[in-house]
């Protein structure tokens, strides 16, 4: 699941984007509120730095008044992330450092796939869609129900912006998930791409302490991880 969902994960988010802004649901942010990436802002300056380490790509930084948790991905155009009052002043570097290390690793390839298909739902339909857009002959087939309709719908869309060595990254991914029979989970997926999220920000921020007190006072439900699995 990680190289398909790293190989359909550019197209995807375009794609996404596409879509919400065919429905009038992208989010409009103010570019009055963007945080300027040569900021000398400790917010800045920590997601500069962990992007650099985890080679990732920094989103745009915007603050906004009320943001869920405080840090929250916004499926927008170009990679963008709200941040609220608390992460722009208040916060130590070990902080920064690991809330910055821990939402980064969702702009890796592998895991953007989350920022733009969150629900369990979103997430099925995107692995259908890469199914299909993997098998030209199944492509050229026309979907008989609404659900495959929409599945149909989704691999055109990904058809308009794959790239040729992301497709052929595609077909050798789900030529794999055949050869294992098909089996697959996404709930294992989403749990593990949160835990490793929150190891890359222990590794960031260099301490136990620090990332154990975070994820001990938030209320973070991505993936239904528990406060013990999350310490553990």
């Amino acid at each position: 699941l990680t190289a398909l969902f790293g190989a359909v994960s550019r197209a995807g988010a375009k794609a996404r984007v596409e879509q919400l802004a065919a429905r009038g649901r992208l989010v409009a942010l103010d570019p009055a509120s963007r945080l300027d990436d040569a900021s000398t802002a400790s917010v800045v300056r920590s997601f500069q730095w962990a992007a650099r380490v985890l080679g990732a790509r920094c989103p745009d930084l915007y603050v906004v008044p009320e943001v869920p948790g405080e840090i929250a991905a916004v499926r927008a155009p170009e990679p963008s992330t709200a941040v609220g009052p608390s992460i722009v002043s208040g916060r130590s570097a070990k902080d920064l450092a690991f809330l910055a290390g821990r939402h980064l690793t969702y702009y890796r390839p592998e895991a953007q796939v989350l920022v733009y298909f969150p629900t369990r739902d979103e997430l099925t339909r995107l692995l259908l869609a890469a199914v299909r857009l993997s098998k030209r002959e199944v492509m050229e087939e026309e979907p008989q129900d609404d659900a495959n309709r929409a599945v149909a719908a989704l691999a055109t869309r990904l058809d308009r912006h794959i790239s040729d060595d992301d497709r052929n990254d595609l077909r050798r991914a789900v030529w794999e998930l055949e050869v294992r029979g098909g089996k697959f989970s996404l709930g294992a997926f989403t749990r593990n791409v949160e835990l490793m999220a929150a190891r890359a920000g222990l590794l960031l921020c260099g301490d136990l302490a620090t990332a154990t007190a975070i994820v001990s006072t938030e209320s973070r439900a991505i993936a239904g991880l528990s406060l013990e699995a999350k310490r553990r």
